[in-house]
């Protein structure tokens, strides 16, 4: 496989992993995150909740405080994420040869923005009084950020 498709794989990677296991106060509900879709299972019952909707909680003031500034961080991230992504597909196929550090730069940023997230919604320890997280799919995407940064530091070595 080519380094291109390898790029392109890796980038849509973090879109399709879980990056995220939490649960809600005192057991009063669980829920696996992707960077664009939220499983819940609470006592009202089970939810798809795709970020569009967490957006429209936080606008609508349904969702304020630290939890709506958490969905606003994760939403940043989310959009990078999905900005890496095009930006992979936009070098590979039109820009040989530039700008290929720009899309691990921003699939790190991601990472750390999510971060960030769970910690403003659970402190800094990832565990509180508002439930804990446990984020599986985050230091992933911290490394296929760096790694495509490494893969595509070889393409800057090789002479063009």
């Amino acid at each position: 496989m080519d380094k291109v498709k390898i790029r392109i794989l890796l980038q849509f990677l973090p879109l399709i992993l879980p990056l995220n296991i939490y649960m809600i106060g005192d057991w009063l509900g669980t829920g696996l995150q992707w960077a664009f879709l939220r499983y819940q299972q609470t006592y009202l019952g089970n939810s798809f909740i795709p970020l569009t909707r967490d957006i429209w909680y936080v606008l609508s003031g349904t969702m304020a405080g630290i939890s709506g500034l958490s969905v606003s961080v994760w939403c940043t991230g989310a959009i990078m994420l999905l900005i890496a992504l095009l930006l992979v597909i936009w070098t590979a196929f039109w820009e040989k040869g530039h700008y290929h550090a720009i899309p691990p730069t921003f699939t790190v940023l991601a990472g750390i923005l999510f971060i960030i997230s769970c910690m403003l919604q659970y402190g800094v320890s990832l565990y509180g009084p508002g439930g804990f997280s446990i984020p599986i799919g985050i230091p992933v995407l911290l490394i296929i950020g760096y790694w495509t940064y490494r893969l595509n530091e070889g393409d800057a070595r090789s002479p063009a």
